[in-house]
Formats: structure tokens, sequence, C-alpha cells
């Protein structure tokens, strides 16, 4: 680019990481219908996480987490076609979890191993569900909590500690299933509230503050998000969708500037439109063409911490033959 003044050169540091993480999983989930109304529905998973990092200087560090997680939930229902639920659960995030990723900023190597205890967060829904139209389209909406209450953070000595409190309040909404015999629908939109309620620290040249993430929603959340999605069988053999994708602006970041005001590092909300449409020669032999982001719209899908976001994909088309037999 001759407009970039920069003239300096690159140059390897050969400063390599080599990540590696095994897993192995055991899970059951079971349901029991103890009356027509009554229904509950729960789980068990175990995991085994083992995660190891060898640097250029042949120093090794590495973790070995079992986690035991579970879910449970109850169904009423209200009649043959509605319903009410409650639902709990937990989900862990294991220490070096994202190995490799760049996205591990407080990953295996560090001493204290300790602190890299996996994260855990529970979980609250209540919600409930509708089958409308002689029972063809589903209605759904729900209200839920997620809550981290150990989050990984830097405390205020410069040491990562199990201390870092999370939460997210949010509602959904969905509808899925057909209109008509022609006509089929699906989409839905999501609220979520988040907070970073404890943040912990920012450390430099051995100076700690509080972390400029304090009280502000997590990075790539949005607000707002939404999908839409419709398609329409002109003929038996002939069906054509279109639908549109959005959400709200995503921070991947926060800091201060010098005079200490809040610096948001983050990309602006989009709406993406996509669209299908599928021919069937015979009923084993179809072609469909897929169409995305028909307006070439310029959005970034990511946003990070660093002064850079991944851009989405741009105006592309995909056509597949289908045969079966």
């Amino acid at each position: 680019n001759g407009n970039d003044p920069w003239t300096g050169s690159m140059v390897r540091n050969n400063a390599w990481s080599n990540y590696k993480a095994d897993t192995a999983s055991l899970y059951a989930f079971d349901t029991i219908t103890l009356t027509p109304q009554w229904i509950i529905n729960g789980g068990l998973r175990y995991d085994h996480y083992k995660t190891s990092v060898v640097n250029a200087t042949g120093t090794e560090f590495k973790r070995n987490d079992n986690i035991l997680n579970y879910q449970l939930g109850v169904v009423y229902k209200l009649q043959p076609n509605a319903s009410i639920y409650a639902s709990t659960g937990t989900s862990s995030k294991p220490g070096g979890g994202a190995v490799g990723q760049g996205s591990e900023d407080q990953a295996i190597n560090i001493i204290n191993a300790d602190a890299l205890k996996p994260e855990k967060t529970r979980s609250f829904e209540l919600g409930t569900k509708w089958d409308v139209l002689n029972q063809q389209l589903s209605l759904t909406a729900a209200i839920f909590r997620n809550q981290t209450q150990n989050a990984r953070i830097t405390d205020a000595f410069g040491s990562v500690t199990m201390a870092g409190e999370k939460i997210v309040n949010g509602l959904e909404l969905g509808f899925a299933g057909r209109v008509t015999k022609q006509w089929d629908v699906f989409g839905g939109y999501t609220y979520m509230d988040s907070e970073q309620k404890h943040a912990g620290y920012s450390c430099r040249n051995g100076v700690c503050s509080a972390s400029a993430a304090e009280g502000q929603a997590f990075p790539n959340t949005p607000r707002h998000s939404f999908s839409l999605w419709t398609s329409y069988r002109f003929t038996p053999q002939l069906t054509v969708g279109v639908g549109a994708f959005g959400q709200s602006e995503v921070v991947g970041g926060y800091s201060f500037s010098s005079n200490g005001s809040l610096i948001k590092k983050g990309t602006a909300g989009y709406m993406r439109y996509d669209a299908m449409a599928s021919y069937a020669f015979s009923k084993n032999l179809s072609l469909q063409l897929n169409l995305y982001n028909l307006t070439n719209k310029v959005y970034y899908s990511t946003a990070y911490a660093a002064h850079y976001a991944g851009m989405g994909p741009g105006r592309s088309a995909v056509a597949s033959l289908k045969f079966s037999y």
C-alpha cells in the first residue's frame, strides 16, 4: 500500500509454543414421564481435560482437570399443544480451553496452576412452547440468566485468581414451522443484558489499576440479535427462500485513555440478507443454489481487544447437486 508510511521490517523471534489438549467425556441423559402433564429430564456429563504447552526455551506447563456438570428440567403440559418449563444446569470452561487460538490471554503457561481451575457457569431458564395452526407452527418464549462467580481475573497484585463475576440476563423469542402447506417460516429474537460485575485489574509495568471492563458488557455479546427465514414451494419441484440475519454493535475490549475516559474497541451492528432456490428433478435428484450476503454488505462478525476485527464474508454463491439412492 503506497499510502502506508511504515518503512520498518519484520523479523521472526523464534518464540514458538507447542500446545496440546486431550479430552475424554462420558455423559448420560434421560426423560421421565411422571403423568401425562408432568415430565422431568436430567443429565450428567463428566469430562477429563488435559492441557500442556512447551515453549521455545523447553519449559513445559500442564494441567489436568476432572469436570462434572449437570442439567435438570421440569415440563408441565397446560394442554396437549402448550407447555411451560423450568431448567437449570452448569457448564465449565477449563484452563487452556482455547489453547493455540490466540484468545487465551490467561492460558496454561503460568506458574500458579490453581488459578486455572475451570470456570463454572450456572444457568436458569423459564419458558413456554405453543404449537398452533394444527400443530404445524411452534411458538417459543423464554427468559434466562447465566452467572459465573469464579471467573479468572487478575488481582490487584498482578496474580491470576478465581474471583471474577459475570452475569447475563436475557429474553428469547422464536417461531418455526409451516404457515400453509407451501409456506415455511423460521426465526427468532434474542435480548441479552450482560455485565462483568467484577473484572479484576489491569497491570502494566508492575502497576495495577481497576480493569476498564468493570461493569461493562461481555466481549462479542450483542444486546440485540435476530434471524428470519422463509421459504415457499411454488410447485412440488421448485422452492425459493429468503432470509435476514442481524445484530446490534459488539465490543471486543475496553481500555482507558490518557485522561481516564473509557475507550470501547468494537464493531457496529449489521443486517445481512441471504436467499436460496432448489429444484427437484426427481425424488432422487435435486439442485440447490444458496446466495449469501446479497447486498455485499461490509460487516464484522468478531471484534478483538487489539486493533482488529474479523470481517464477515462478502457476496457469495454455492450450488450443490444432491443424488440419493
